[in-house]
């Protein structure tokens, strides 16, 4: 079982936010520091998930796969489960 991070979400979302904030009153400060945000984003959820995805890839070719959950929620988090016969 892998639960879904749903706090780098929601992390991403607000990264965003402040970027476009900082593009639309032209505030550099801003600008910077949602693009690090994002970066930092982009490399746990990318280089740090490699195992779980080529885990996740592979069970979902073999058809044993589940999700249960949703990635927005903290009450009930997205989690992928593979079946072990």
């Amino acid at each position: 079982m892998h639960e879904y991070n749903t706090l780098l979400t929601w992390i991403l979302y607000a990264a965003t936010a402040v970027g476009a904030g900082g593009f639309y009153f032209n505030l550099l400060p801003l600008q910077i520091a949602g693009g690090l945000v994002i970066g930092i984003h982009f490399y746990i959820a990318i280089f740090q998930t490699v195992a779980i995805t080529r885990e996740i890839r592979a069970a979902k070719r073999a058809g044993l796969l589940e999700f249960k959950g949703d990635k927005h929620s903290f009450a009930n988090p997205l989690c992928y489960y593979v079946a072990k016969y």
